[in-house]
């Protein structure tokens, strides 16, 4: 982690004009984030040392100086690895340059003349990457400490809410040496990861819900104006989010489960393809709940049931047709005749043959 994240990033302006870098300047003065506006220069050139200084640059393109421009970016980004660069121009025709940066790993990108809510959410955007390295979203152990919320989160129990924003709080606290704009960022970068861990979870429906609850925290996120507001908020988000998701589960109940029953067999009688995803995608609802409530409800899990079902129908095809065995275990799924066999003989203790022979006998006996 550099140093310089811990606090304010600086931000240098190279184009032609002085009159951007004031513009910029001014911008970044009513801009509610921790960057400091570092200082203007015309070419690259002429503030190697600004450069080397700089967390992020905003830098002109114009249509006849390409070549410079992009050489100056290689010798950029090879001064100073960790530079975040956007590129500013005035010029339609300047996008058909932009691919040649793509390969440089420059993606940013604004044109002029500049609009002030575009270039606020640009560097928005640009200090959520910086945070999420910082803060070490995509490392595997806060990935899984993430994932473990989301799911405690989407789980039918309660949270102890108070207890988990604490811990929230006083982790991004932490990294942000508790200054207010950068815990804000990184509370930002928090929230984004932990949505996007519940939107793997939720169903589709869920998940429209959870958008509109997620955009209404991210507004009152901009205007908290202490520890004690962004604690509050923080809880009510985890309190919501939880009240949400066990609301939905309430629908998912027996009558759900006798839904996803029946549409198995239908599937299997039909001779379609099914699985876990099918059926779930049928009833808009996360395969992930879908088999956690079919081992609640029915005592084993989803796989089991598929070939209980599909065992149960072999058995009324064998009663009712004159089929052979091997299609029969095709009709119910299988393309291989002796899984079927073999799957049948551990449930009924009989092989499918014996099993048409004993009731053949039965029925001659009636």
């Amino acid at each position: 982690m550099r140093k310089k994240d811990l606090g304010e990033y600086r931000l240098t302006v190279c184009g032609r004009k002085k009159q951007d870098g004031v513009f910029i300047e001014k911008i970044l003065e009513s801009f509610d984030a921790p960057i400091v506006f570092a200082g203007y220069m015309r070419t690259p050139d002429q503030g190697k040392q600004l450069i080397e200084t700089s967390d992020i640059l905003l830098l002109e393109i114009t249509s006849g100086n390409n070549q410079s421009e992009y050489e100056w970016v290689k010798q950029i980004l090879k001064d100073n690895q960790k530079i975040e660069i956007v590129l500013y121009f005035l010029d339609d025709s300047m996008t058909l340059m932009l691919p040649a940066f793509y390969q440089l790993g420059i993606y940013s990108h604004i044109q002029k003349p500049f609009a002030v809510s575009a270039l606020q959410k640009l560097l928005e955007g640009i200090l959520h990457h910086i945070h999420s390295s910082t803060f070490d979203v995509e490392t595997s152990k806060e990935k899984a400490e993430i994932e473990n919320l989301a799911d405690e989160i989407y789980s039918s129990r309660k949270l102890d809410a108070e207890t988990m924003a604490e811990n929230i709080y006083d982790r991004i606290f932490e990294y942000s040496e508790g200054k207010k704009k950068q815990i804000a960022f990184m509370l930002q970068t928090y929230r984004k990861s932990l949505v996007a861990a519940l939107t793997s979870l939720a169903s589709e429906q869920e998940n429209n819900v959870l958008s509109i609850l997620d955009e209404r925290y991210e507004r009152e996120l901009r205007n908290i104006k202490d520890e004690k507001e962004m604690l509050s908020l923080i809880r009510e988000y985890l309190t919501e989010t939880n009240a949400l998701f066990r609301q939905s589960k309430k629908s998912l109940n027996e009558e759900r489960i006798q839904d996803a029953k029946e549409l198995i067999y239908r599937y299997v009688e039909a001779g379609e393809p099914v699985s876990l995803e099918i059926i779930a995608k049928e009833m808009f609802i996360s395969p992930y709940y879908l088999s956690r409530s079919f081992k609640k409800h029915e005592g084993i899990n989803f796989v089991d049931y598929l070939k209980k079902v599909r065992l149960e129908y072999g058995k009324l095809l064998i009663a009712t047709t004159n089929d052979y065995i091997e299609e029969i275990a095709f009709k119910c799924g299988y393309n291989e005749a002796n899984s079927f066999r073999r799957l049948f003989k551990a449930s009924e203790g009989i092989s499918p043959a014996e099993y048409r022979k004993r009731l053949r006998a039965q029925q001659n006996m009636e």
